[in-house]
């Protein structure tokens, strides 16, 4: 049995998606594919457009063998950890033959390389390419920003600036990084990405773009498309979703004021630095009647990028802490890993991975509740997990005065 792992958000899930699924199984020549899937919450610092469970019925419908869910503090954090968490957990399945992912770029060895320097860089604090990175920070430059261009110094290749400026291309480096750095068996595949760019909110291709996407949901005239790709969109809509980040309006004023005003260090939460706890502090007033865009743009500076910011009120909301994440790492990064979905003629997927890998699977929620195999900081990090679905549910059952389930209630998805 050959098994291909993919790392999704499917915020919400298109075109492009069951594109991925197709052609990644081709390329590779699998029979399954075992998808990595964020939660409530993903990578830019929002909470998902629509939930977990929605996107996860629509992904087995359409391709998807086994849906897994990439854990809360990873879905939200910068793509150097998004990418090791969900590397870490195919990695540790013991199941996953190869990795495919899309990138704008076809060089996949040009991206090994700079994968490989950026490893070598993080194991060797003497690395020549720190100095550069070094050299840019001092003069301003966000850790981004200062990486790029230092790589643009170290590596004689024009292409450089373009292929790292691109948001696929980084995360399929990180990913790269991370087979490296667990010395994973695991084989890279390159999809290029030639429909939609990620940014793209164009009504022409908007079934292939998530952005473009979600766009598609505000005009009316695209609704019924929509609609037809699957029928879990039209049966939900206005129901479960669509959720936006301006939804949480209140809770995240409610916090911003509770932490200030209890003369809580900010900088103890993920994400946020000296200079954006400053600029939260000197501005959470604001937040009141502008919300969370506007909130952020106000918080945005040449070093302060807008989804850094996002991450970091995010960071505040589901109370995620820089120290949780580093014992997180520091134990072996995922120990447990949720299952979301499957379909009935890859089950058998479940019993390879339970038979092959040291993870905590867990399936119906409701079953860990009194169960002791989770304990010190996987049974903390699975109950923020937990509060931080509970409060997305709340804001959906307020928004459309519904009553979907709790998550103790939550059924596998089976197809």
């Amino acid at each position: 049995m050959n098994v291909v792992g993919l790392i999704t958000e499917y915020n919400p899930f298109h075109k492009g998606h069951e594109y991925h699924i197709t052609k990644a199984k081709e390329l590779t020549g699998a029979n399954h594919a075992v998808v990595i899937m964020s939660g409530n919450y993903v990578q830019r610092g929002t909470p998902a457009f629509m939930n977990k469970h929605d996107r996860t019925e629509i992904a087995l419908k359409h391709g998807a063998d086994l849906v897994l869910e990439l854990p809360l503090p990873f879905s939200c954090s910068s793509a150097e950890y998004f990418a090791l968490a969900a590397v870490s957990v195919l990695h540790k399945t013991g199941i996953v033959d190869s990795i495919c992912f899309g990138a704008e770029t076809d060089d996949l060895d040009l991206l090994k390389k700079i994968a490989y320097i950026l490893t070598d860089a993080k194991n060797t604090s003497t690395h020549p390419i720190n100095h550069f990175i070094k050299k840019y920070i001092k003069n301003g430059a966000s850790y981004a920003s200062a990486r790029a261009m230092a790589l643009c110094e170290f590596i004689d290749n024009e292409d450089i600036k373009s292929i790292i400026e691109q948001p696929n291309n980084i995360l399929a480096i990180e990913y790269l990084k991370s087979l490296t750095m667990l010395n994973s068996h695991i084989k890279p595949f390159l999809l290029k990405r030639t429909i939609s760019s990620y940014h793209d909110i164009s009504t022409n291709d908007y079934m292939y773009s998530a952005s473009s996407l979600r766009k598609g949901f505000t005009e009316e005239q695209y609704l019924e498309t929509i609609f037809s790709f699957d029928d879990i969109y039209k049966k939900n809509y206005n129901f479960s979703y669509p959720i936006a980040e301006n939804d949480f309006d209140y809770i995240v004023a409610a916090k911003l004021t509770e932490k200030i005003h209890s003369d809580t260090n900010l900088t103890i939460y993920n994400n946020i630095d000296e200079q954006l706890a400053n600029r939260i502090i000197n501005n959470y007033k604001e937040y009141g009647y502008k919300g969370f865009n506007e909130f952020c743009m106000t918080l945005k500076s040449k070093n302060l990028a807008y989804t850094s910011i996002c991450r970091g009120l995010l960071a505040i909301l589901l109370d995620i802490k820089k120290s949780d994440m580093n014992e997180y790492l520091n134990n072996n990064i995922c120990n447990f890993v949720k299952i979301l979905g499957f379909n009935k003629s890859a089950s058998k997927l479940l019993n390879q991975i339970k038979n092959k890998s040291n993870l905590t699977i867990i399936g119906q929620l409701s079953e860990m509740q009194n169960d002791d195999t989770l304990n010190g900081i996987d049974r903390m990090m699975l109950n923020k997990s937990i509060y931080a679905d509970e409060l997305y549910n709340s804001v959906v059952r307020l928004k459309y005065s519904n009553d979907i389930p709790n998550e103790y209630r939550r059924k596998l998805i089976v197809k």
